[in-house]
């Protein structure tokens, strides 16, 4: 597959997985920074020989790409793309929403304390050593998938995948929030029925914007380091620390690994709700 597209994108370069190129359906055709991926191999949701340009949203198949350029297409993406594999849900120009992307229980979660009913919830995904996590926008309309492989600490994102809020679709805005940083501390907070969501990095606070509409109070429950103070910080001042209580939790663990360590609900409830405080006004 790298060769046809060098040989139709000279310029092309080549990364782990994927290659970029200018994008051709650009209406001026002069386009000075490459901004569509192709992908090299199957990724989250999309399929080897998948185009998108990250500057005027067009999607298309690698074959249909060549066409457009006058290009033969590649004999072994012709099949596949005509005949998609219904274990994955293709990204494609017309929006797909939660109720219908696939769950497939993930034994590495479960052993983390994330309940299968819970997993379902989020339409988790495990599969050849990786667990996918949909993000979805208010609407619930599928935005892309973060993974973390199941063996090392690696971790997947969607090419040009913006970070924004996970857990939203599922918030009920008259009752408490969790924030956390990361998807699993989220999903641990759900096992005990504590709706919650997350930034997918202390770096990436703004998007707690949207909760301001919220009229109940938000918890914070940002790691126990130094990016995760700044980030209490900084959304105490987005939302102002009346509305907001956090949890301090010991230095090195996290919401997950509590979970994992106490195992018994009843008693990881307790202890959450110990470590829960109020800011000082």
């Amino acid at each position: 597959m790298v060769e046809e597209i060098l040989a139709a994108f000279p310029d092309a370069s080549v990364h782990s997985g994927y290659v970029r190129i200018r994008c051709p359906y650009h209406k001026d055709g002069q386009e000075r920074k490459p901004s569509m991926s192709i992908l090299l191999e199957q990724r989250s949701n999309a399929p080897a020989g998948f185009c998108h340009c990250f500057a005027c949203g067009k999607k298309v198949m690698l074959n249909e790409l060549l066409e457009y350029i006058g290009q033969k297409p590649v004999a072994d993406l012709v099949q596949p793309s005509a005949q998609p594999r219904k274990d994955i849900v293709l990204t494609t120009n017309q929006p797909v929403y939660k109720p219908t992307m696939p769950y497939r229980k993930s034994v590495y979660l479960e052993r983390r304390g994330i309940t299968p009913e819970v997993q379902e919830k989020f339409r988790i995904y495990e599969k050849d050593g990786i667990v996918y996590m949909p993000v979805f926008d208010r609407q619930g309309r599928y935005l892309y998938a973060n993974g973390r492989s199941t063996k090392t600490k690696q971790f997947y994102i969607e090419p040009g995948a913006v970070k924004t809020l996970w857990g939203l679709e599922e918030i009920d805005f008259a009752r408490p929030v969790a924030v956390c940083e990361s998807q699993i501390d989220a999903l641990s907070l759900w096992v005990i029925g504590l709706q919650a969501v997350a930034t997918l990095g202390a770096d990436n606070v703004a998007c707690l914007s949207v909760l301001k509409k919220c009229t109940s109070t938000i918890v914070l429950a940002f790691d126990p380091d130094e990016a995760g103070r700044r980030a209490t910080e900084r959304a105490k001042n987005m939302f102002g620390s009346y509305r907001c209580m956090y949890i301090d939790l010991p230095e090195g663990v996290d919401i997950n690994q509590a979970l994992q360590d106490i195992k018994d609900l009843d008693k990881y409830k307790a202890f959450l709700q110990k470590c829960t405080k109020r800011f000082r006004t």
